[in-house]
């Protein structure tokens, strides 16, 4: 079996590509001839010459549309940032879960809960090294 052609390589790349851009901002995944070119890593000549163009101006299009239809402006941030409030809530209730766990299980343990937050002591590095240097 033969080599796969640059032309279907280089579509599959820009297809791919173009897949997961479209669900993406347009400031973090512009699609235009240029920057497809870049992120896939072929010259925009090639994509010229195989016809992706039209594909591109396409996803284009798709990927405006759907920022339209989203939340944008102060009150699109302000739901953004309330959500991203609760699930660092919902992460800071897990840790201090977690937290009682340990201590619970120190207390049952016959440790003192204080002495889990002590801070570790530095390993003594008065001891020379075992093998030293070697020379050859």
């Amino acid at each position: 079996m033969g080599r796969k052609s640059r032309r279907d390589t280089i579509t599959e790349a820009v297809r791919t590509y173009l897949a997961e851009a479209e669900t993406q901002p347009t400031d973090m995944h512009p699609l235009d001839v240029g920057s497809v070119a870049t992120a896939v890593g072929c010259a925009r000549s090639s994509i010229y010459n195989y016809g992706l163009e039209d594909a591109i101006l396409a996803a284009s299009q798709r990927q405006r549309e759907r920022e339209q239809t989203q939340p944008t402006g102060l009150k699109g941030l302000i739901h953004q940032l309330r959500d991203e409030i609760a699930a660092m809530e919902t992460r800071n209730l897990a840790l201090l879960e977690q937290l009682n766990l340990v201590e619970a299980n120190a207390v049952r343990l016959g440790v003192d809960p204080e002495e889990l937050y002590r801070p570790l002591l530095k390993p003594p590095r008065q001891a020379p090294r075992m093998g030293g240097r070697q020379t050859r």
